[in-house]
């Protein structure tokens, strides 16, 4: 294998990394490195067709399924009724976060939906050679077309950084493996950079 691997590398420092005034070794700094593998290792997917068995998520086994109807905490945050939410109130955690708990109440789309607190919703991942959670901030369940239905989770996020990155990339790996088992309805990803625009992107989706 190391001869496919060492290519691979060679291939994404000439394609994906751009020098400015430092020598190529700098690479092999821990925090480059690291970022590097983490990069090409979360892009490896099983080859199917040579009869690899295809990414599936680790369902954990005493709890498969989780419920808004375990949600119950007390907050000092600002809060705002719901009609199409299990949960009786959304937090607001950001200005951009309730507009968009807005537009969700108010899109014709939309069939439920609830705020990613105390859900304990998680979807692990690695940044930097450590292992993180990653938290969205909302699960929609769309009405499509034809009359199916489509999960979503929706991330509201203005300015991108390399966790974010990271996440986004964890989230994709997650909702392929679900897809793939397909005892938990069809999933999708979502970012929402600007809340205004949102009933227009979910149309988009569901149309």
């Amino acid at each position: 294998m190391f001869p496919q691997v060492l290519d691979i590398v060679w291939d994404y420092l000439e394609s994906r990394v751009e020098f400015i005034e430092a020598p190529i070794e700098e690479i092999y700094l821990e925090k480059y490195k690291q970022l590097i593998i983490e990069r090409i290792t979360n892009a490896i997917e099983p080859d199917t067709e040579a009869g690899e068995p295809r990414l599936l998520p680790i369902i954990e086994r005493f709890r498969p399924v989780g419920s808004t109807s375990e949600v119950l905490f007390r907050t000092v945050r600002p809060c705002h009724g719901t009609t199409k939410s299990h949960v009786s109130h959304v937090v607001e955690h950001s200005k951009w976060e309730h507009t968009v708990a807005y537009y969700l109440e108010k899109s014709p789309r939309v069939v439920s939906y609830v705020k990613n607190d105390h859900l304990d919703f998680v979807i692990p991942y690695e940044l930097y050679g450590t292992r993180q959670n990653y938290l969205p901030d909302y699960l929609v369940r769309l009405r499509r077309g034809d009359g199916s239905e489509l999960q979503l989770i929706l991330e509201v996020k203005g300015f991108e950084t390399e966790p974010d990155r990271a996440k986004q990339v964890a989230a994709d790996r997650w909702v392929r493996a679900v897809n793939h088992h397909g005892a938990f309805g069809r999933w999708q990803l979502a970012v929402c950079k600007d809340p205004h625009r949102l009933t227009h992107q979910l149309s988009a989706l569901v149309s």
